[in-house]
């Protein structure tokens, strides 16, 4: 499966995230506000406070 790493996880970003996790993809996500993101995390998305280094780290990024 695939690393993804994702910016933005709000209503729209948030079910791209969990469609992805359910698949089994390993998932990186950031948010401005942590606390829109703790049921993704509570599924597998590991969580990042600066997304400056994904893009050596994973194969996918989808803009915010």
């Amino acid at each position: 499966m695939s690393k993804v790493g994702f910016i933005g996880l709000g209503v729209m970003g948030g079910q791209m995230v969990n469609r992805l996790l359910s698949k089994g993809h390993t998932v990186t996500g950031y948010n401005r506000t942590r606390a829109k993101a703790e049921w993704l995390i509570d599924q597998g998305m590991k969580w990042k406070t600066l997304p400056v280094r994904w893009p050596r780290r994973a194969i996918l990024h989808l803009p915010w």
